[in-house]
This record gives C-alpha cells, sequence and structure tokens, in this order.
C-alpha cells in the first residue's frame, strides 16, 4: 500500500512540475541540410598565388539546431530555477524511422555561454527567462550521423524529424519544462556559430608568410 501511494507521489509531482513551467521555442534555426563542398578561392599577387579553403571550424557538416527556448513561470507562487547548477540538463529527443532517439545538449542562459554557477533564479508568476541551445542532430560516433553523413542532401529526414522534435529542461531543484510549441523555423545554409569566410583573412600578410 505504501508502495503504491508512493507511485501515485511520484507521478503527481512530476505532472505538477511540469505544470508549473511552460517551454516553447522561440526562433529554431536548421542549418547543414546539404554536404558541404568546401570552397576554393585564388589570390594572385605577382607571380605568387595563394589558394584558401574556406571551412567551419570543428563543424562535423551533418544537420545542426540553434534554438532560442523561453521558460515561463505559469504558476500562481514565485519559483526558483538553477540553470547553471551541473545537475540541470536539457535534452534532445525526436524520432526517426520509428525509432526515438534522446541526448543531453547543451544550454546557456544567453548567446555569450557566460555562466555564474552560483546563482538562483526566482521566477513570479508569468514571468520568463531565455535560454539559448544548439546541437547537432546526431550523437558524434553513431551510427545516425554516419548515415546523415554520407547523404548529399538531408531535407526530407529533416523535415520528418521536426514535426516529433522536442526539448526538455530539468532543474536541479527538481522542476521540468518540456517544449509546448515552435514558434520560428529558419533553414540556413550553415550554422551561424560556426561562419568563418574568406573576408576574415588578411591577404597580404598571407602573401608575406609565404615569401618567409
Amino acid at each position: 500500500m505504501k508502495k503504491i501511494a508512493f507511485i501515485i507521489f511520484f507521478i503527481c509531482n512530476i505532472l505538477c512540475s511540469h505544470a508549473q513551467l511552460k517551454m516553447d521555442v522561440l526562433n529554431m534555426t536548421v542549418s547543414n541540410l546539404k554536404k558541404e563542398v568546401f570552397s576554393k578561392k585564388e589570390y594572385i599577387q605577382g607571380k605568387d598565388t595563394v589558394v584558401l579553403v574556406a571551412c567551419r571550424e570543428h563543424d562535423r557538416n551533418i544537420p545542426f539546431l540553434e534554438v532560442d527556448l523561453e521558460i515561463k513561470n505559469a504558476s500562481d507562487s514565485a519559483i526558483t530555477l538553477q540553470p547553471y547548477k551541473h545537475l540541470s540538463k536539457m535534452y534532445l529527443s525526436f524520432r526517426m524511422d520509428d525509432k526515438l532517439y534522446k541526448e543531453e545538449v547543451s544550454f546557456y542562459l544567453n548567446k555569450n555561454k557566460i555562466n555564474s554557477f552560483n546563482e538562483v533564479i526566482v521566477l513570479e508568476p508569468n514571468q520568463t527567462i531565455k535560454l539559448f541551445s544548439s546541437a547537432y542532430i546526431a550523437r558524434q560516433g553513431s551510427l545516425l550521423e554516419i548515415a546523415f553523413s554520407e547523404m548529399d542532401d538531408r531535407t526530407l529526414p529533416i523535415m520528418q524529424i521536426l514535426p516529433t522534435l522536442k526539448f526538455e529542461y530539468c532543474d536541479a531543484g527538481g522542476l521540468a519544462a518540456c517544449q509546448d510549441s515552435v514558434l520560428n523555423v529558419k533553414i540556413q545554409d550553415h550554422p551561424t556559430s560556426l561562419e568563418q569566410s574568406f573576408s576574415e583573412f588578411d591577404i597580404d600578410e598571407l602573401f608575406k608568410k609565404k615569401g618567409e
């Protein structure tokens, strides 16, 4: 009887914790839908030629997500959150070919990734905080990553994944929030956080180094 009572209390606690927090994806950017072919550009100065290959450092060249999340206190009393504690987690889950995938992903209170690990946040009723998260769609070294890396165009599988995609925040204090809706989705060629272009290079300096 005690076990049954504990189970009922545990289930009610989970339901209540989710009911207190509401989470939406304000903006989602999906990139790397097509396999990247590295760009080359030649610069000629006199008899010398410098060839640059433009690529994005650390880019695994598989679909990549960047999201702006908003968590709202949907209760009628103040709630304390501890997003900086190491026990607070963000998870990404989705279905593909009738298989469920779920992975822990990184998240930040702001895009500058500056966190204070001792800070707690008190949310009053209807007050919100914004989080930023980014993740590759497949875990590194997984069969799913290999499958995506072999595709020239990943648009169709990503379109199948997106309706099932969910972000879930689990706070160190025991509260949790599962994404309710995605308000805006944007498709672009490459991740904004990994952008790199030819314009970043000092061409005269490169020619100088070549002549050393």
